[in-house]
């Protein structure tokens, strides 16, 4: 069910609010509604059902995969609505609506497996001593971060991760260079726009907002 049914202050008569797709814009909801002319909120349900079909049918949801689409695009706003929708759900219901528009669902990664996909990228593409400097910047980011980042979603790296590793780095003794090269890398690997490990699917690039390098250390 895709409708709720109130009552108005002006009317003796029950309306029914229906959500449907919005035809110009994929993936979005278009919310209308309607007089069910009925007074009762029994009879009410009942009309609000053919009211919803006829709506569906006119905004061409009435074929197989405009159902499909129409029926998770429903219950994600059925949960967001409960106040129960998440970022895990979310993301199943994004790959469920690629599966049915595309065939394929959506392939979501941790951050450590995005710069690990990253790194095997380099590793075929790099001479053998930038890929171990690459590599090493890597494991050096990735031990620094808590277990929550590095295994949580890529899309959740902030710049401000980026710019605590960077100050780290340079109050451990490291020259402003090394940590400049490092935060280049880290820049690098963080906004790829290609999938990591050449699967060839492409993917928005996570959080490509810039940060600045480190500052020259000062003469005393």
């Amino acid at each position: 069910m895709a409708f709720s049914l109130h009552r108005k202050k002006t009317s003796p008569y029950w309306f029914a609010y229906v959500r449907y797709p919005d035809p110009k814009n994929p993936g979005r909801l278009i919310q209308t509604s309607k007089s069910t002319k009925e007074r009762t909120k029994e009879g009410a349900r009942k009309k609000a059902a053919e009211i919803e079909q006829a709506i569906l049918s006119e905004a061409g949801a009435g074929e197989e995969k405009s159902r499909e689409l129409y029926a998770i695009l429903k219950e994600a706003c059925d949960d967001a609505t409960r106040g129960n929708l998440n970022e895990a759900k979310a993301r199943v219901y994004l790959s469920e609506m690629l599966r049915v528009s595309t065939g394929e669902g959506a392939r979501f990664y941790t951050l450590r497996q995005w710069l690990d996909g990253w790194l095997a990228d380099k590793e075929k593409a790099n001479k053998r001593g930038t890929f171990i400097r690459y590599k090493g910047v890597i494991a050096q980011f990735l031990e620094y971060l808590p277990e929550e980042r590095t295994e949580g979603s890529v899309m959740n790296l902030t710049a401000e991760d980026i710019r605590n590793f960077r100050d780290a780095e340079y109050d451990s003794g490291k020259s402003a260079s090394t940590v400049n090269d490092a935060v280049k890398t880290i820049r690098t690997a963080r906004t790829v726009t290609g999938s990591p490990s050449g699967s060839g699917r492409r993917h928005c690039s996570p959080h490509p907002a810039p940060y600045g390098g480190v500052r020259a250390r000062p003469a005393f």
